[in-house]
């Protein structure tokens, strides 16, 4: 004997389908910005450069330092980075700023650049570039290169929170619907 599916179990399978599918719209976005400090820089002098993440909870972090600079140390545990020439990774779990320290070797004009990926959401992105004018005696400035001033945006994928919001939702139109038939 066949079974025909009821108008109220129609809008619930619709509900659930919209939950798992047409969600990911709505999702979070990931923010990443860089700072360096600072200022004025002479050559040899330390710069901080300080990542601040937001929206990212399980990903890496690939900064580039200009080859006016060197890789000094990071407050990172040694098992959450690797440094290969200019190139530092990091990794990143459930962390809300990375900050490193960079020494300026050579006057001039600078720019730090960075790639991001969000792992679980299955997102990425750049980081807007940061300068950094180092001088004898001339005032430095760490500035997006850009022109821009705001953090890399970028939206991320699906959060399990709002699916779990609205197929609840869905079951409570679904109930509501079927006592409204009967």
């Amino acid at each position: 004997m066949k079974e025909h599916i009821t108008g109220s179990r129609k809008i619930l399978l619709i509900c659930i389908f919209a939950a798992f599918c047409i969600l990911p719209v709505w999702a979070e976005s990931v923010t990443i910005s860089r700072e360096i400090t600072p200022s004025p820089v002479s050559p040899g002098d330390t710069v901080q450069v300080r990542i601040s993440i937001d929206g990212m909870s399980t990903g890496g972090i690939v900064e580039t330092i200009p080859a006016g600079c060197t890789f000094l140390s990071t407050t990172c545990p040694s098992e959450k980075y690797r440094v290969s020439g200019n190139t530092i990774l990091f990794s990143v779990i459930d962390d809300r700023e990375i900050t490193y320290l960079a020494q300026a070797r050579e006057e001039g004009t600078w720019t730090f650049a960075g790639i991001w990926d969000d792992t679980l959401n299955e997102t990425d992105g750049t980081i807007p570039d940061s300068r950094l004018t180092v001088g004898s005696g001339v005032s430095a400035e760490a500035t997006i290169a850009s022109g821009a001033t705001q953090p890399s945006t970028t939206p991320a994928g699906p959060g399990m929170t709002m699916q779990v919001c609205v197929l609840a939702l869905a079951l409570v139109v679904a109930g509501a619907y079927h006592r409204s038939r009967t």
